[in-house]
């Protein structure tokens, strides 16, 4: 419910600030593209650009009796059901597929070009959710599925959402939200080679917010985001591609969760 109500609510701000001067606090309530910038709830719920392929991996695993697919099973899933409403790597995917390419040579970046982008990291969390308690079992599980979409540091963001999502229930209820928080991202972040740069954004971000004397103030750490990651990504060793990349919008979920 929680994913559902953000992943449509986010969608009436998507995409509309690459730059400054960004949203803030100030902003919710206002408009954005003739529409109010406020929670969205639909009954009966829709699916939506992340969560439908999600559901498609749901239903594979019904139908083949098995939560490991296999490559073939992957693409005949897709071919099935994932042809509308799609993009950037998971549309590079898709064409791939119909040329017979499988996974994991779908998310290879010689063959997709977007392999770098935000895709994966959108929809393969439900393997956390099928393995509570069990971040390895989930990360086997999600192997596949998220090498279709994704490489390198792109890869490991999926990986720590999918963690995330298995260790949702290990949280102590007893810790505050802030500590809750704090010991999610800290041991999914365990996960994550130190050499990626998907580990840099996370201690980035961590770092931010911990020297952060207003908890209510995460413009401060997007703005800081943006400088490293957008603004002077070469002088930091980086590359910025787009606003759908990766990079910030993994920063951008780190913080959200945080915050």
């Amino acid at each position: 419910m929680a994913q559902s109500i953000a992943n449509w609510t986010g969608l009436r701000t998507e995409g509309r600030k690459q730059g400054p001067p960004f949203y803030t606090d100030a902003d919710w309530g206002s408009g954005s593209g003739g529409l109010q910038i406020t929670y969205v709830f639909q009954d009966p719920w829709g699916a939506d650009d992340d969560t439908d392929i999600e559901y498609v991996y749901m239903h594979l695993w019904g139908l083949h009796g098995t939560s490991v697919l296999s490559a073939a099973q992957i693409a005949d899933g897709w071919s099935a059901h994932i042809n509308r409403f799609i993009w950037v790597s998971n549309e590079r995917a898709r064409a791939l597929m119909s040329r017979g390419v499988l996974s994991p040579a779908t998310g290879y970046i010689s063959a997709n070009t977007h392999s770098l982008r935000i895709d994966a990291q959108l929809t393969t969390e439900i393997y956390g959710a099928l393995c509570p308690g069990m971040p390895e079992e989930a990360l086997a599980r999600a192997e596949l599925p998220i090498a279709t979409t994704s490489s390198s540091y792109a890869t490991h963001a999926a990986q720590f959402y999918a963690v995330l999502y298995a260790l949702a229930t290990q949280v102590d209820p007893a810790l505050s939200g802030r500590e809750q928080s704090l010991w999610l991202v800290r041991e999914a972040r365990k996960f994550i080679p130190d050499t990626s740069k998907t580990a840099d954004v996370c201690d980035f971000v961590l770092a931010d917010f911990l020297a952060n004397p207003d908890r209510n103030d995460w413009e401060a750490t997007r703005d800081r985001v943006y400088a490293r990651y957008q603004l002077n990504a070469a002088a930091n060793g980086f590359i910025y591609r787009n606003w759908y990349e990766s990079t910030v919008n993994f920063a951008g979920g780190v913080a959200a969760l945080l915050y």
